[in-house]
């Protein structure tokens, strides 16, 4: 009994670490607070055209980092796509998703969104490509830290959850994938997420992960 008990703390220490860490999809929104506040924006309740993520990935030195990015949404640019994206925030659909490619040549980008985690799945649901070339005046250039929608290339209505974030310039893609926010916060985690090791069809060696995303405001000067 006196060993039990002296195991006991060390026991419930290492089941935190797990929760922590990822390793039970269930425990990852407990794990939230780790993250800390964002100067300038607060949390909100009401569904904002702002989005927070907390992700978490490795180094190429095997070094478990944590960072947080805020996107802004611009509904006045894609409207269904921003209405998309809100409505699967708010049910909590990208939490515990990886982000199963990392292009780092040509153009940098990081992609996620997929339930399936092998850029294959979505939501269940498709929406209309808001593009040029469907139709749809887009102004939004694919820049350094917009979020584009990915779809397949069969149709130009295929987008359903997985969207792209781009570390650098790619205006080769306007008019063809639907650009609806960009990153206002925490481009240095973009940066890092880039740099990740990568495999076979630039799938990264150890995924980096989309601890949660929810809504959060500007905070007023």
């Amino acid at each position: 009994m006196t060993k039990l008990r002296s195991a006991f703390p060390r026991l419930l220490s290492l089941l935190l670490a797990v929760l922590c860490i990822g390793l039970l999809p269930m425990a990852l929104s407990s794990c939230t607070d780790s993250f800390g506040e964002i100067e300038g924006y607060t949390a909100s309740e009401d569904i904002t055209e702002y989005v927070r993520m907390n992700i978490t990935y490795t180094t190429a030195r095997g070094e478990e980092k944590s960072g947080s990015i805020v996107i802004r949404l611009y509904s006045s640019v894609a409207p269904i796509t921003v209405a998309n994206f809100q409505e699967l925030v708010s049910e909590k659909f990208y939490d515990g998703l990886i982000f199963h490619r990392i292009l780092n040549r040509g153009v940098s980008i990081i992609q996620g969104g997929d339930p399936e985690g092998m850029g294959y799945g979505g939501s269940g649901k498709n929406i209309k490509g808001e593009f040029d070339a469907n139709g749809w005046v887009n102004p939004l250039s694919h820049t350094r830290g917009v979020i584009s929608m990915a779809r397949n290339g069969y149709s130009y209505d295929s987008a359903s959850s997985q969207f792209f974030i781009l570390a650098s310039d790619y205006p080769y893609w306007d008019g063809q994938y639907a650009s609806f926010g960009e990153v206002v916060y925490g481009m240095n985690v973009i940066d890092a997420l880039v740099a990740v090791p990568t495999g076979a069809n630039d799938r990264p060696i150890d995924p980096p992960t989309i601890v949660n995303a929810s809504f959060v405001t500007p905070t007023e000067d």
